[in-house]
């Protein structure tokens, strides 16, 4: 998925999808604007296995 269709499915600017790949600190309602996107539970997003 591209950082442009994840930021429309999510209601994020490109330019935030590139600073959370970046390795940026997510708000929580990022966390889970993204989680929703994904279609998975914010939960898998924090997991570091």
């Amino acid at each position: 998925m591209s950082q442009a269709v994840l930021g429309g499915k999510a209601n994020l600017e490109k330019a935030a999808v590139q600073r959370l790949e970046r390795g940026s600190n997510p708000t929580l309602k990022t966390l889970i604007k993204v989680a929703h996107a994904l279609e998975v539970p914010a939960a898998a997003l924090l997991q570091f296995d």
